[in-house]
């Protein structure tokens, strides 16, 4: 992968669950994955870092890894967990945008796919491996 040197290296989880936001607009989504969130490890490896868009504001916490081994312990069972390698380019995404959940962990990733709306078409897109092999 040439030219990923000036890029920055994020090592995380793409958590899929269906929501529990009660709204007409969401008789679009795919129900079974109708939000997603990340959760990052720190630097040494002690915490998880979760950032969970919600409808009225971003909820940022910290858990410490020990009582959560693995994000399966967190998510619980009926999420769909995807872990995702990110090389994030230090050059600006498009800045126009809605605040929801997909706009926020395509922005944690890096990822500058703009007819990436929903949480499940993000789902098929890093199972594809899209964005130039920047996710593996």
């Amino acid at each position: 992968m040439a030219g990923l040197a000036h890029r920055k290296r994020v090592d995380c989880f793409v958590i899929f669950t269906q929501s529990s936001y009660k709204h007409w607009a969401m008789k679009f989504f795919y129900r079974p994955i109708s939000h997603c969130y990340v959760m990052i490890k720190s630097e040494g490896g002690h915490f998880w870092q979760i950032i969970d868009p919600t409808v009225s504001h971003l909820d940022i916490d910290i858990k410490f890894v020990e009582d959560y081994p693995h994000p399966r312990q967190y998510a619980g069972d009926k999420a769909v967990i995807v872990p995702v390698r990110a090389y994030i380019d230090p050059k600006p995404r498009w800045g126009l945008c809605f605040f929801t959940c997909t706009e926020v962990v395509k922005s944690l990733l890096g990822i500058k796919s703009f007819w990436t709306f929903t949480p499940f078409q993000l789902y098929k897109y890093l199972m594809k491996g899209n964005d130039n092999g920047r996710h593996d």
